[in-house]
């Protein structure tokens, strides 16, 4: 935090000039004058910070050792402070944006609701609307656990309702609770179908009469296990029971680009920080760099705590870059993807301990390689159907 120091005291950029460049560094040291950020492009000229209160010290520095100084810049609370007391106006304008905030957060200006699945979001909105929980109400006039037990009480589907504040968002969170199972009628007669396209791998009949065998192929509607028992000139209507295997296919595909764009660091960096205050920022330390090209990372920091107008400190590092074209390699690009293939395929598996078989498939072509798994399981494809 050696920075947040430097911009509360203030600091001054400077560039140093004269020929006694390695004198008045003697002197820098021996006064105990601390600097830093120097750079030195040629042997007569140098720049450097120092801080506010070191300022006079450097200059007395410079004149005994016949050097020149140029202030380039100020920086730092002390500075900001006094060029606002020249700006009236915008002093009052930033304690009224305060103020704002200030009345604002004690507002709800957002409402949200999560973690709904099957239950439709806004359904839960609209009751709120009708209880008067909109953006525009103040926070003091909700009463979070009565809200609660109102949803739970409107909406037999949840299990549990949590209510809070993030910022001036008011955030619903829901679960929705297990729903009850459907009641089956075993007198109703009925057979067992396939629920989708299989070559049969077992079949079991428990009550009813087996229509296919192991090996078959099905469709999707054909009748696996008739509802029937007795001979065939005095059969009877019963509930099929029984269990049919089948074998099934699952696949993933993975498309990779087998060129990928790389940036090498030069080594070069730069720091930026600055207030950010929506439409208004105000720099705190450091430029943009003028690099050609580069990778930016950013730091955001609150101030004012997380409200809905926040206001961040900002800290940006600049890292300069070349950009260019890289070949993959192919087989730790093929062995990834497969990978990645393989598990977009068992995702869609029931049971990943009734995988039969694996089969893999690579091509490239066009710059581009393309992954495919093939899983074949064996998994129930039998559906009562009265």
């Amino acid at each position: 935090m050696t920075w947040f120091w430097r911009y509360l005291l203030g600091y001054v950029t400077v560039k140093i000039s004269g020929l006694s460049l390695e004198k008045m560094l003697n002197l820098i040291g021996v006064e105990g004058i601390r600097i830093w950020g120097v750079k030195r492009p040629s042997h007569t000229v140098m720049t450097a910070k120092v801080g506010k209160g070191r300022l006079e010290a450097l200059l007395d520095a410079a004149s005994r050792s016949r050097c020149k100084v140029e202030i380039l810049g100020r920086r730092g609370l002390p500075y900001l402070w006094h060029n606002l007391l020249k700006r009236k106006v915008l002093v009052f304008g930033v304690a009224l944006f305060v103020a704002a905030l200030i009345f604002l957060s004690s507002f709800i200006w957002d409402v949200e609701v999560v973690g709904t699945e099957k239950l439709d979001p806004a359904g839960i909105m609209a009751y709120l609307s009708s209880q008067n929980v909109k953006p525009g109400i103040r926070q003091s006039e909700v009463d979070f656990h009565v809200l609660a037990d109102d949803i739970l009480g409107a909406f037999p589907e949840l299990s549990w309702v949590g209510i809070s504040m993030k910022g001036m968002r008011l955030h619903v969170e829901v679960v929705e609770g297990e729903p009850k199972p459907e009641m089956i009628d075993e007198s109703v007669p009925a057979d067992i179908v396939a629920g989708r396209d299989a070559v049969v791998y077992e079949i079991t009949a428990l009550a009813g009469k087996a229509k296919v065998k192991a090996g078959d192929t099905v469709r999707k509607g054909d009748v696996l296990i008739e509802g029937v028992l007795g001979p065939e000139e005095r059969q009877i209507r019963v509930r099929a029971k029984g269990t049919v295997l089948g074998r099934v296919y699952y696949e993933g595909t993975v498309v990779r680009n087998m060129n990928e764009d790389v940036a090498a660091e030069t080594g070069r960096t730069a720091v930026r920080r600055y207030i950010d205050m929506g439409t208004w920022t105000v720099p705190v330390e450091g430029e943009k760099p003028d690099y050609a090209d580069y990778e930016l990372s950013q730091r955001r920091t609150p101030l004012l705590g997380k409200l809905y107008f926040p206001v961040y400190l900002v800290e940006e590092e600049y890292r300069e870059v070349i950009r260019g074209v890289a070949e993959k390699d192919a087989d730790s690009v093929a062995k990834a993807a497969l990978e990645e293939a393989y598990q977009q395929a068992l995702a869609q598996v029931p049971d990943p301990e009734s995988v039969l078989e694996r089969k893999d498939k690579v091509t490239v072509e066009g710059g581009e390689l393309k992954a495919t798994v093939y899983l074949e399981v064996s998994e129930s494809i039998g559906v009562v159907e009265p």
